[in-house]
């Protein structure tokens, strides 16, 4: 399996078994984008997403989801304030 460094956009609601990650932006811009490593059209191993809100998640992938070490800020404008998480996710949610 080849894995590639690229750039994906996450376009929701799901589409398709690929979790709505595309190789180009919707006719709808903005939408959320990663940069990072890619295997099989997803974000698998080191990468930055970026959400439209201005929130941002940088660390490790696996298949698409958040897996591994990770370090996610949540934007400014949040509603409980700016703030941010160190630590470990195991298939897209927090863990330990």
């Amino acid at each position: 399996m080849l894995v590639a460094h690229g750039c994906l956009y996450h376009i929701l609601p799901k589409v398709n078994d690929k979790r709505a990650w595309k190789v180009k932006e919707s006719s709808n811009p903005p939408d959320s984008k990663y940069e990072g490593e890619i295997e099989n059209g997803l974000p698998n191993g080191f990468g930055k997403y970026a959400k439209t809100d201005g929130s941002t998640y940088v660390g490790s992938y696996k298949k698409g989801l958040r897996h591994g070490h990770g370090i996610f800020k949540w934007s400014e404008n949040a509603p409980d304030g700016a703030g941010k998480y160190i630590g470990e996710y195991k298939d897209n949610v927090r863990w330990n």
